[in-house]
């Protein structure tokens, strides 16, 4: 036998031991990224992961900050709920690509602004600014993304009646379908 070569017991040893290392890396790494999400919100998600849905939340609040007193928030309508519902209805091919735009859009500050931090942990002028340069690149994919991501938030937030007023919009002509 070489030197190199490892008894079974030894073997044994190692593995369990790198694989208690991985999954004690792997629990402290999840709660270390600041994903954490209601679990009340959690259970009501059908597309997003709960890092998605944080983002989205995010870029919510960002494009669609009350400018009016009294105007509700995004996230007292849950626009990111409601985009989540009419993301399931969508073919997951499409659903998919938004899924993946928003982590593009989480990881933008580091591949465009060279800065070290995520755009969920970004105070709102620096998330302003990341947004900014999305609807204002040179690169089309990145301001068709934003487009998206406009329409998705504008979809989500302007689908509550609460919102009407803002508008200046009484309300759908016919009446509610009964199921």
């Amino acid at each position: 036998m070489t030197a190199d070569w490892i008894d079974r017991r030894r073997f044994l040893r190692r593995t369990l031991l790198g694989g208690a290392l991985l999954t004690l890396g792997g629990t402290i790494a999840r709660h270390a990224t600041g994903y954490t999400l209601d679990p009340a919100i959690a259970a009501r998600l059908r597309v997003l992961s709960h890092k998605e849905y944080l983002i989205l939340a995010a870029i919510c609040r960002r494009m669609l900050a009350p400018d009016e007193g009294g105007a509700v928030s995004p996230d007292e309508i849950e626009a990111a709920l409601v985009i989540d519902g009419y993301l399931a209805g969508l073919p997951d091919a499409i659903s998919s690509d938004v899924r993946a735009l928003l982590h593009l859009v989480e990881h933008t500050p580091l591949l465009f602004d060279l800065r070290f931090s995520r755009f969920t942990h970004l105070d709102g002028a620096a998330q302003d600014a990341v947004l900014d340069g999305w609807a204002t690149s040179r690169i089309d994919l990145r301001r068709r993304g934003f487009q998206a991501l406009k329409a998705l938030a504008m979809l989500g937030y302007y689908d509550d009646p609460r919102t009407f007023a803002i508008l200046d919009y009484t309300g759908p002509m016919l009446p509610p379908a009964t199921p």
